[in-house]
């Protein structure tokens, strides 16, 4: 391999690894209170001129957008509580479930329920790639979803060529489907910008995988992907959202 291939081949496993990286602090910080040694990496200007090179400049910027904002822990935290963790009137409900299914309930349509298909489509994905949920959440919470990407991009850098198109075709086929709303809703109900800056980013990295998706994906990474080749129609009603948890019309 000449000095040239191997160049590229470096930038192209660093873009991986880069992307692992991202969309597993992202994961972090939309399952617990984000702490300061979390996002120390995503707030650091090389984080950006790293990703502007390597991602395209749609995930930099939201890098540096978020490097620009102050970040004061403790409203932070709170933030946390009241839009992902506490069903009051600010919290966004962060579940596929919730913004892509409807279901029959007593003969009429109703969004807005947990446990749907979506959940049931999401959990065959990650058993198919032997992936294990480690937050206690349900598999289509954005967590969750974000966490398998990170995993799937882990892989592609360790040179797992099939997880490459996997990440493409879960990104298209599951969150590029719901993130764009959860960005609207949670900067409706922010009283800060740190969170809408999150979910901006993780909108980018995710646009950009679902970008990759095209129709010539191999039947088997499609398949370890979309999860989806049989939509459960029972329903699995485990609680209501509350009232503005999904910002919808």
């Amino acid at each position: 391999m000449s000095a040239a291939s191997d160049s590229a081949a470096a930038l192209v496993d660093s873009a991986r690894e880069l992307g692992a990286g991202l969309y597993r602090l992202l994961a972090g910080a939309f399952v617990a209170p984000p702490a300061p040694e979390l996002l120390a990496p995503l707030v650091d200007p090389g984080t950006a001129d790293a990703a502007e090179a390597l991602l395209g400049v749609a995930v930099a910027e939201r890098l540096r957008e978020l490097g620009r904002l102050p970040v004061d822990p403790v409203a932070l935290r709170q933030e946390f509580f009241d839009l992902l963790a506490v069903p009051t009137s600010r919290y966004v409900t962060p579940f596929e479930s919730v913004y892509c299914d409807e279901r029959d309930v007593a003969g009429r349509p109703v969004r807005g329920l947990l446990g749907g298909p979506s959940t049931d489509a999401v959990r065959r994905c990650y058993e198919r790639a032997g992936f294990r949920v480690e937050a206690r959440e349900l598999p289509d919470h954005i967590a969750c979803e974000l966490a398998f990407l990170g995993e799937l991009h882990g892989r592609a850098a360790g040179g797992q060529a099939s997880a490459v198109e996997a990440a493409a075709v879960f990104a298209a086929a599951h969150p590029a489907r719901w993130l764009p709303a959860l960005v609207e809703c949670i900067a409706e109900n922010a009283r800060s910008a740190v969170f809408p800056a999150l979910a901006r980013l993780a909108a980018a990295l995710v646009a950009a995988d679902a970008a990759r998706c095209a129709t010539g994906m191999s039947a088997a990474a499609s398949s370890l992907a979309v999860g989806a080749s049989q939509v459960p129609s029972r329903p699995a009603l485990e609680r209501h959202p509350p009232s503005g948890g999904d910002c919808r019309s």
